[in-house]
Order: structure tokens, then sequence, then C-alpha cells
């Protein structure tokens, strides 16, 4: 389970859930959640920077870093991310 966690991806998903591991390996989703707790497995988690597909990206990106390097005078920046758990 650990090596299919981490040497594999799930068919027609980007990473494994409890319950498609569960599926795979014919076990119980508690199972696979206490096996993956107790070797510190988040597959849920990325461990790289995931780039937008917006087409906009670069110039939205340079308007943000470009009010952190040099914002306007007497200037509040906020910063939202569009997912609401983050």
């Amino acid at each position: 389970m650990i090596r299919l966690t981490t040497q594999t991806d799930p068919p027609d998903a980007t990473h494994w859930s409890c319950r498609s591991m569960a599926r795979a390996v014919g076990t119980t989703h508690s199972f696979v959640n206490t096996v993956w707790r107790s070797a510190g497995l988040k597959p849920h988690l990325w461990r790289t920077f995931k780039v937008s597909t917006d087409p906009r990206f670069e110039e939205k990106l340079q308007d943000v870093v470009g009010l952190y390097l040099d914002p306007p005078d007497n200037a509040v920046v906020f910063s939202f991310d569009e997912k609401g758990s983050v």
C-alpha cells in the first residue's frame, strides 16, 4: 500500500484517496487511513508548485509581485486565494 501510494498514480485521478486505495488493495478506507497516518503520508497534499492554467497568469503574477516589491505609498495589500479552505 505504501509503495502504491508513493510510486504510482491511480487510474483517472491525480492522487490516491483512502477509498480508491482501499478498492485497489481490497481493504477498508479506515485501514488505509491508519496506515497512511502511521507512515506520515498525505497523498492529497502536493509536494510541488502547481502553475495556474489561466491564460492571463503571467500578467496577474507580475501585478501581484509588483505590489509586494514596490507597494504604493499608504497602501494596504490584501491577498485572497480562490479556494475557501486556504
